[in-house]
């Protein structure tokens, strides 16, 4: 099913069960233009709030203007409380990074100005289609919120646990804290994710993360990674932490 996102232009007096909306513009276009939907056809409609409609195209599509009868609304759940902060990277590295976490699942992306961060200026408009992109390739129903750049002491403040994955071998700078992962709860306790920016965090600010007492850290046995690559894989190790209780 072929889906598309309509944002806060419609709310919840327009998307009804039975109803008719009209939408036109880039995001239409492209639905209708390139992959051609046609009259009978269902749709998804993301509204970026947990919801997802299913809609039927009611006529031809040939002028870039949808017309859609909604059939069905589902109300979907989040699955984790799982934020990521990064240390900014050059632009495609950090655009791939918001089309992974919107897949992911991430609720907020904050990136995070480090010794060794690289100068990131966002173009919000941008930033907000490959957000869009993703949800409708992903049917991620939540938006994914790009917070403003922010540094280690102000982000880590306001979350149960502080993930961070180091590129030392020194047990020293590893702390697997399982007290911690013990009694986690994947909808209710707030997880940090904090990968560095590609050249690492300096050992100042490692050492400040693992002096925290709600962070948990480890060096998995692999190469330097790219930013993208560390975050998928670091997500994976993070997933099966919320995963174990289930199968334990």
């Amino acid at each position: 099913m072929h889906g598309i996102y309509l944002g806060e232009e419609f709310g919840a007096s327009d998307l009804q069960l039975g109803g008719i909306i009209t939408a036109e513009g880039e995001r239409v276009f492209h639905l209708v233009r390139v992959l051609r939907v046609t009259p009978g056809e269902k749709i998804a409609i993301f509204n970026g709030r947990g919801e997802i409609w299913v809609g039927e195209v009611q006529k031809d599509t040939k002028s870039s203007i949808l017309v859609v009868r909604i059939l069905e609304k589902k109300v979907m759940q989040k699955m984790h409380n799982l934020d990521l902060a990064m240390g900014t990277t050059k632009r495609e590295a950090f655009e791939e990074v918001v089309k992974m976490a919107v897949e992911l699942g991430y609720q907020r992306l904050i990136p995070l100005k480090t010794t060794f961060s690289q100068r990131l200026k966002l173009n919000v408009e941008r930033t907000e289609r490959l957000v869009e992109s993703a949800i409708i390739q992903s049917n991620n129903p939540f938006f994914l919120s790009i917070e403003p750049e922010t540094t280690l002491q102000e982000v880590v403040k306001a979350y149960d646990i502080v993930m961070y994955f180091t590129e030392k071998l020194d047990q020293m700078l590893q702390k697997q804290n399982q007290q911690l992962w013990s009694g986690i709860e994947p909808l209710k306790s707030k997880i940090l994710l904090i990968i560095g920016p590609e050249a690492g965090l300096s050992s100042e600010e490692e050492t400040f993360l693992l002096s925290l007492k709600n962070s948990s850290s480890i060096h998995l046995p692999a190469y330097l990674m790219r930013c993208p690559t560390a975050v998928c894989t670091a997500t994976g190790f993070v997933f099966s932490k919320l995963m174990l209780g289930k199968f334990a």
